[in-house]
């Protein structure tokens, strides 16, 4: 929950939270999908999961899953990235708070 009150956190979970919503709208309408599929197949599609159980069917939907895989699957990495590395920084922290504070009752 701390990684909340950092900027850059918050700016990347936005990102990622809309852009899996603009696929879920854009399927619904485009492909006639229910919701939960289009949601469904816009996270599976950014994860790069792909099951194959769904696909786009028109052309312009396949234009756009080409361009929303890409831009997609970037803002989730970066987003996942970024919150690996915080993860590593707080492990670092308390490793380095605990070798320092055995060192000192030496």
């Amino acid at each position: 929950m701390s990684l909340l009150r950092n900027k850059e956190f918050r700016t990347l979970l936005y990102l990622v939270v809309i852009t899996l919503i603009a696929g879920a709208i854009f399927y619904h309408f485009y492909e006639g999908w229910n919701w939960i599929d289009s949601l469904y197949f816009s996270s599976v599609t950014l994860t790069t999961v792909g099951y194959g159980d769904l696909h786009p069917t028109s052309g312009i939907s396949k234009i756009f899953t080409i361009v929303y895989a890409v831009i997609g699957i970037g803002i989730l990495f970066t987003f996942i990235n970024f919150w690996a590395n915080e993860r590593i920084k707080r492990i670092e922290k308390k490793i380095k708070n605990g070798v320092h504070k055995r060192n000192n009752k030496r």
